[in-house]
């Protein structure tokens, strides 16, 4: 039988082997680095492993990971990350999408605003996790969204 950590789990994803290869059982959606801003590096907490690495943004350079279709917005779903805040990263005149899902409306996993505070547009809203954040430090990101059921 299936455990209750993979039971639904549909994308897994570590940066350890050096490329991004989705860990879930059965996962089937794939994840696409692009832009020259995005490298896969060491990360400076030696337990975390590799991880994504977005240099300084600059003009007309943009840098995402994008997510190949498959998280629908109508079931219930939990995008759960380690992000490590960098300034490098902030935009004081619009928000960073760091990862984007592909679909014909391209929905932003993870975006940054220009404030500092990490956000998500998945149920055809923003849902943001936590308070605006500055400096090099790590945050826990956590967005869980349940159906409703009706009866």
């Amino acid at each position: 039988g299936e455990d209750a950590l993979n039971k639904g789990l549909v994308g897994y994803w570590t940066a350890d082997s050096g490329s991004l290869e989705n860990m879930a059982q059965g996962g089937t959606l794939t994840a696409t680095m692009s832009g020259s801003n995005l490298t896969i590096a060491e990360s400076d907490i030696e337990s975390m492993g590799k991880m994504l690495s977005f240099a300084k943004k600059t003009s007309g350079n943009s840098s995402n990971v994008t997510i190949s279709n498959g998280l629908n917005s109508q079931n219930e779903f939990t995008i759960t990350m380690w992000v490590k805040n960098s300034e490098d990263q902030k935009d004081t005149t619009m928000s960073t999408v760091l990862i984007q899902q592909s679909t014909a409306t391209g929905r932003s996993l993870l975006f940054r605003t220009t404030s500092g505070q990490y956000g998500t547009y998945i149920s055809e809203e923003n849902k943001y996790f936590g308070e605006a954040t500055s400096g090099s430090i790590w945050l826990l990101l956590n967005q869980t969204e349940q159906t409703e059921i009706i009866q």
